[in-house]
């Protein structure tokens, strides 16, 4: 089937499906309507894949109206929004494709990506600014500093740190794994007053100088046989620490000495979201958990997917978008009950992107598919009665 073809079809099915399921209220939301509609279904391939479809990790970077978006085949390419949909701007080729996220600081572009380098592009052409070998994919997204330091996680397990103007490396820390089987992923770095925590795929927790890369302190968090990944991106709340592991928990650890303050028995793979005094934490065993911040307690738990939920997205302070990696994007309340979704086809794995002053969430689907869905309330929240 010619692409044209497919792409009316997806069309007409989404235009189909939103005025029976996507128009949706709780009882919660009995005064206010809303609608999720599919306003941009653009192919970010120039033909149909026809061979093995690779996981689509990288979300959306939303610059004032230029909207870049990488994928795992074939590169990065930047779009125009404007009233009749996308127009694109450039388009970048990189063998083997790109799933690690998008950093963008002002003009610049940088990520790693499946051919063994990290690029730095200019956001106005694609141009490629710099790139430097680090003989191995990187699949989790780089963090820059204040001082203007790059660090990245590469998939052989090497922490690197370069110079933001012009690639050049500053350190790097090894770590060596001697398992058998790991999860393919790797996660960003967060880092505060000048210590940098990331995750291993030893199952270790380690903090490091940001300037030097010596280590401050280090736990060994997940001891299993199998699957031992800290995978998932360490999140900095004050002092404390959440990360998890794969297989194992969700920990809260103290920022000073790594000290485990509580945890909880759920595996995970992508990064929690904090809100005021909760969590939002996706696990690996297919479920989204709200969680108390403080005593590590479960306030509920969603568990209507299909694969593994992605990284919470919260919107105009009441919404939870959260994608499935078999199924939908899902937009749930905040008290864990089902809103609305939409069926891109092939499942959801990166995280949404979403414009506050459109009312637009933007996403990329396991199909290789750019998504512009409009969500917004239809009628205002009080109607006035006149006598």
């Amino acid at each position: 089937m010619k692409l044209i073809v497919v792409i009316l079809f997806l069309v007409s099915f989404i235009t189909l499906g939103c005025s029976h399921s996507e128009k949706v209220a709780h009882k919660s939301e009995s005064r206010k309507e809303w609608t999720l509609s599919a306003k941009i279904v653009q192919p970010l391939l120039d033909k149909d894949l026809l061979d093995f479809r690779k996981i689509q990790r990288s979300s959306p970077v939303l610059v004032k109206d230029v909207l870049v978006q990488a994928n795992a085949i074939d590169g990065i390419q930047a779009f125009r929004i404007t009233q009749s949909g996308l127009k694109r701007l450039w388009k970048t080729p990189i063998l083997n494709g790109i799933e690690a996220s998008i950093v963008q600081i002002n003009n610049l572009l940088f990520f790693g990506a499946s051919d063994g380098y990290f690029y730095s592009l200019k956001l106005e052409n694609g141009e490629v600014n710099w790139k430097v070998p680090v003989k191995s994919e990187v699949l989790s997204q780089a963090l820059l500093d204040d001082e203007g330091r790059l660090f990245f996680l590469a998939g052989n397990n090497v922490l690197y740190a370069l110079d933001a103007a012009d690639g050049h490396q500053l350190w790097v820390y090894s770590r060596q794994d001697t398992a058998n089987m790991t999860i393919r992923g790797g996660g960003r770095p967060a880092v505060r007053d000048g210590i940098l925590y990331l995750g291993f795929s030893d199952g270790s927790l380690v903090a490091l100088s940001a300037k030097s890369g010596a280590p401050q302190w280090e736990i060994q968090l997940n001891k299993n046989k199998k699957f031992k990944d800290i995978d998932s991106s360490p999140v900095v709340d004050g002092e404390k620490l959440y990360v998890s592991g794969y297989d194992d928990k969700l920990y809260c650890i103290s920022r000073k000495d790594g000290e485990i303050l509580w945890k909880y028995e759920a595996g995970g793979f992508d990064s929690i979201v904090i809100d005021s005094d909760r969590i939002y934490y996706p696990t690996t065993n297919g479920e989204l958990l709200a969680i108390d911040k403080l005593s590590g307690k479960l306030i509920w738990k969603y568990n209507q997917f299909l694969g593994i939920p992605t990284k919470v997205k919260l919107i105009h302070n009441r919404f939870l978008v959260v994608g499935d990696s078999l199924g939908k994007l899902n937009i749930l309340l905040k008290n864990g009950s089902f809103f609305a979704s939409f069926e891109p086809g092939r499942g959801v794995f990166s995280a949404p992107e979403f414009d506050s002053s459109n009312d637009m969430i933007y996403f990329i689907s396991n199909e290789s598919y750019l998504y512009g869905l409009e969500f917004k309330q239809l009628y205002p929240k009080w109607i006035p009665y006149v006598l």
